[in-house]
């Protein structure tokens, strides 16, 4: 959870971060997170509606590059030798064929992924100044369209960096939540150039200085894959 987070180090801030799936009993991460530019999890590279006809999506993927830049923007995991960073995403939809599997040329030219911090999510919400919302084509099913809680991430051009949350589900009266639209619309309006969205739902929640900022909608803090903090 994000308090045993807190608890090893006493954070001033911390946040739900990626997604998760849960498969015979247990619980995996489907996204990546880099600390200290160690690789702990990578992106999930393909995707299925009927586990028969299957897709690859690139991913979003929040990143500090090693020379102190950061960026959002899609990325697909191959093998250990070949992790790539695009500028834009693969046009998959599940109306649709599925498309080729990424790779240093495909859906657009790739960029050796390096990182000293990532973290993974999806969709992106904000590139180089502009709404993307990109659930379709990162074949993600986050209910999008409709009003929930969310959590997201995103840097200003200033480097500022912007942790956002928001309740839903009307835990508080009056307090639907947001669309995935909505999160993007607002993070513009602070001045992000690059935001992505995180995991949402009953993950969402945020500490600071250890205190819940929220009512978590599954009503106590729910384990998570990762987390993000600052020192």
């Amino acid at each position: 959870t994000p308090k045993k987070v807190y608890d090893e180090g006493n954070w001033p801030i911390v946040i739900n971060a990626g997604f998760f799936y849960a498969s015979g009993g247990l619980n995996y991460s489907s996204s990546l997170a880099v600390r200290e530019s160690e690789v702990l999890a990578y992106n999930i590279n393909y995707a299925s509606e009927d586990w028969v006809k299957m897709y690859y999506p690139t991913r979003g993927a929040f990143i500090e590059h090693k020379d102190g830049t950061y960026e959002v923007a899609w990325t697909y995991w191959k093998s250990s030798d070949a992790h790539y960073i695009y500028d834009t995403p693969a046009a998959n939809s599940y109306d649709a064929e599925p498309l080729q599997q990424p790779d240093a040329k495909f859906p657009s030219k790739g960029r050796v992924f390096e990182a000293k911090n990532a973290i993974g999510g999806s969709p992106v919400l904000i590139k180089d100044g502009k709404i993307k919302n990109t659930y379709k084509e990162e074949l993600i099913d986050i209910m999008a369209d409709g009003k929930h809680p969310r959590t997201a991430i995103g840097i200003t051009k200033d480097k500022h960096l912007i942790l956002f949350v928001c309740e839903g589900r009307n835990m508080t009266e009056g307090v639907p939540g947001y669309t995935t639209g909505e999160v993007a619309q607002i993070l513009l309006d602070y001045g992000c150039t690059d935001a992505l969205n995180l995991d949402g739902g009953g993950s969402t929640l945020m500490l600071v200085n250890g205190k819940e900022m929220l009512k978590p909608s599954d009503k106590k803090q729910r384990s998570v894959a990762s987390c993000v903090y600052i020192k």
